[in-house]
C-alpha cells in the first residue's frame, strides 16, 4: 500500500493503444511516472488514432468515449478493451457524451447531436440540431429531459413534444457555450425540467418552462465545465486560468474558489469518495477536492504534455480523456456491494454480501461488514461479518444479531482497514422481519422452561433431537442431557435457546434452590409435596392447562401428601405463593 499517497484517490491507470481496428487490449510494455504528491499511473507510451475529448463511465464496466474524426468507443470491462461503434465513420469532432441507463446522447461538430435508448445498438440524430453548429456540452437529468448546447448560444432539448423528441430552443446569447447541467423535479414524462448553460466570457442561461434567462456573467474569463449537485441548486464550475468557482443558488451567484494559472481547466466529475471531486485540464493538469468542492489541491501526473480534456471518475473505474491521441483508465481504490443473496431476514440469518475491490491493499486488509441501526443511520454501525484480504471479486457471511428489531429500512456497507476506504451503502429490499426474543431456559426442580411470548410456537429439543409433543413453553426432563427450545414466530423466523445441560447435581436440594419438591413426577394417584418451613400453612392449588383450579390443599408440614387419585390425566399446574411447578398426572 502507497501510505504516502491520498487514500480518496489512489490510482492505477493505463493508457490503451487502439490501432487502426480501433480494438487492441493493452498488452504493451508499462511505464510508470511517479509524482511526489498525487497518486501513479501506468501509462502505455503508444500512440492511439485520435484525441480523446469526453468519456462517460455508467457503471464499473460500461463505458463510452468519445473524440476526433468521428471517434465513438464503448467498452463493457472497465476500460480493458474498447471497440468502435460502427455507426460512427465520419470525419466531424465528436464533443461531449453522457450515459444515463440504457440512453447516450453525444454533442458534435457540424449538427450532430446523436442518440441512442439502447446502449448504441441504434442511433438517430437530432433533426432539431443545426447542421451548421458545433455542440460542445450536452447532459440529461433522466431518459425524459435532456440538452445539449454549442457555438452562438445554441441549444436542442430532448423533452416531451407530443412524445418524446428534440426542439431546436436556443439562448439569446452570442457566445460559444461548452457546457450544460440538467435536472427534474418530476417522475413525470410530461414535465419539462430545467438545466443551466455555461460558456465563453463568462456566458450564463437557465433553461425552464420552455425558455431560457440569460444570467450576469461572473466574468470574461471561459467556463468550459458544469457538476449540478442532487440538490439541483449548488454547481461546481471549471474553466480557463484554473478557474474554479461554486454557486449555491443555480448559477445566480458565484464565488471563486481558484484563479490565475496558466492551464485552462475542461471537465470535472465527482469521483467514489465522499465528499470527492476532480477537475481536470491542459498539461496535465488535476485539482482534486476532499471537502465537497470548497477547496482543491493542484497535481500535474507526469505527462505535462497532455492536455486533459474530459474526466468520469464517479465510479471504481473512471478515465482521463485528452489530447495527444490519448486515453487514460484508472481505478480507484475502492470497495463495492453488489448484492445480497436474499432480501427478507430474520434475527439470527446468515446471509452472503458480494463485494468487489477495485485498487491496491495493504497485506492485512480485513474487511468489515457494517448493519445500519432500522432507520437507515450508519451513526454506530454493527460489525456482522468480516474477511481478510479478501479477492478483488469476493463475498463475506454476514449474522443478522439476535433481537434485531424489525424494520424496511435497514442498510448494508463494507469497510476495509488498510486502507481504510467506506463502500457504497446497499439498502436493495433489505428488511429484517418481526421474530421471537432471544432467551435464557430457566430451570425449576426437574422442569426446563421459558417465558410465553405472543404469535409463538414452541419445540423443545434433547441432545439435539425434537422431543415429541412438548410444544409449550415448560417441559418436564426425561433425563441427564442437553436440553433447548426453539421458538418460532408466526411469519416463520425462529430462533433457539442456549443449551441448558441438566443433570441430577442441577437440582440437588431442590427445596433449598426453589422451595418446592414434587415427586413422582408423573404421578397416578399420590402426589409428593417437600416444602420450606416458611411455606407451612399455605394453600397449594392444583390447575389445568385452561386455569381451572382442580384442587386446593393447605399445607401442613415439611412433607405433605396429597391424593389425586379423583384427578383426571394430563398437564397441571401446581402453585404455592409465587412458585409454579408442572405437574404431569399418569393413570
Amino acid at each position: 500500500m502507497k501510505k504516502n499517497l491520498p487514500q480518496s484517490f489512489l490510482l492505477f491507470a493505463a493508457i490503451l493503444f487502439f490501432g487502426k481496428t480501433f480494438s487492441q487490449q493493452l498488452d504493451n510494455p508499462v511505464a510508470v511516472f511517479t509524482d511526489p504528491v498525487f497518486p501513479s499511473i501506468a501509462v502505455n507510451p503508444a500512440v492511439p488514432v485520435f484525441a480523446t475529448n469526453d468519456v462517460s463511465f455508467l457503471n464499473q464496466d460500461t463505458a463510452v468515449a468519445v473524440g476526433n474524426n468521428g471517434m465513438v468507443w464503448r467498452s463493457i470491462d472497465g476500460g480493458l478493451n474498447w471497440s468502435v461503434m460502427a455507426a460512427f465513420s465520419g470525419t466531424n469532432h465528436n464533443n461531449s457524451v453522457i450515459m444515463k441507463d440504457n440512453y447516450i446522447c453525444i454533442a458534435g461538430d457540424l449538427g450532430t447531436v446523436s442518440f441512442s435508448s439502447n446502449k448504441g445498438v441504434s442511433w438517430s440524430n437530432a433533426s432539431a440540431a443545426l447542421p451548421a453548429i458545433n455542440y460542445h456540452g450536452v447532459h440529461f437529468a433522466d431518459t425524459t429531459f435532456g440538452a445539449s448546447v454549442g457555438d452562438n448560444g445554441d441549444a436542442v432539448i430532448y423533452h416531451w413534444v407530443g412524445g418524446l423528441g428534440w426542439a431546436h430552443i436556443p439562448t439569446a446569447l452570442s457566445s460559444k457555450l461548452n457546457a450544460v447541467a440538467a435536472y427534474k423535479t418530476s417522475l413525470s414524462v410530461f414535465q419539462d425540467g430545467f438545466a443551466l448553460a455555461a460558456g465563453d466570457n463568462g456566458a450564463l442561461a437557465t433553461y425552464a418552462f420552455g425558455s431560457w434567462t440569460s444570467l450576469p456573467a461572473p466574468g470574461t474569463t471561459n467556463i468550459n465545465g458544469l457538476y449540478l449537485f442532487p440538490d439541483n441548486v449548488t454547481v461546481l464550475a471549471v474553466g480557463d486560468s484554473g478557474l474554479i468557482m461554486r454557486s449555491t443558488n443555480f448559477g445566480t451567484s458565484w464565488s471563486v474558489i481558484n484563479y490565475g494559472n496558466n492551464e485552462a481547466l475542461r471537465d470535472i466529475s465527482p469521483g467514489i469518495s465522499v465528499n470527492e471531486f476532480i477537475a481536470v485540464g491542459d498539461s496535465g493538469l488535476i485539482y482534486e477536492s476532499t471537502d465537497g468542492g470548497f477547496s482543491f489541491t493542484r497535481y500535474t501526473v507526469g505527462f505535462n504534455t497532455t492536455n486533459l480534456r474530459g474526466i468520469s471518475a464517479k465510479t471504481p473505474r473512471g478515465a482521463f480523456g485528452g489530447s495527444g491521441n490519448t486515453l487514460r483508465i484508472f481505478t480507484h481504490d475502492s470497495t463495492v456491494v453488489t448484492g445480497v443473496n436474499d432480501s427478507l431476514f430474520c434475527s439470527g440469518d446468515n446471509f452472503k454480501v458480494y463485494i468487489k475491490l477495485f485498487g491496491q491493499y495493504g497485506s492485512s486488509n480485513l474487511v468489515s461488514l457494517e448493519l445500519s441501526d432500522a432507520s437507515g443511520s450508519f451513526t454506530s454501525p454493527v460489525v456482522i461479518g468480516t474477511k481478510l484480504n479478501p479477492q478483488p471479486v469476493d463475498s463475506i457471511t454476514g449474522i443478522i444479531p439476535a433481537n434485531t428489531a424489525a424494520s424496511l429500512l435497514y442498510k448494508i456497507r463494507i469497510s476495509t482497514a488498510d486502507p481504510f476506504i467506506l463502500s457504497n451503502v446497499y439498502a436493495s429490499s433489505f428488511t429484517v422481519l418481526p421474530g421471537p426474543i432471544a432467551q435464557t431456559v430457566q430451570v425449576n426442580v426437574t422442569d426446563l422452561f421459558v417465558n410465553n411470548q405472543a404469535g409463538c410456537t414452541y419445540q423443545w429439543y434433547y441432545n439435539t433431537n425434537p422431543m415429541s409433543g412438548e410444544t409449550d413453553t415448560i417441559v418436564t426432563t426425561i433425563g441427564n442431557g442437553n436440553y433447548y427450545v426453539t421458538i418460532t414466530y408466526s411469519n416463520g423466523c425462529s430462533i433457539s435457546t442456549n443449551v441448558f445441560n441438566y443433570t441430577n447435581t442441577s437440582i440437588k436440594n431442590s427445596v433449598a434452590n426453589t422451595g418446592v419438591s414434587v415427586s413422582p413426577n408423573p404421578a397416578s394417584n399420590v402426589l409428593n409435596v417437600q416444602v420450606q418451613k416458611n411455606l407451612i400453612g399455605k394453600n397449594m392449588f392444583l390447575y389445568d392447562i385452561s386455569g381451572k383450579k382442580v384442587m386446593e390443599e393447605k399445607i401442613r408440614s415439611l412433607s405433605n401428601q396429597f391424593n389425586t387419585s379423583e384427578i383426571e390425566p394430563g398437564l397441571y399446574f401446581l402453585t404455592i405463593e409465587n412458585r409454579v411447578t408442572r405437574v404431569v398426572i399418569n393413570k
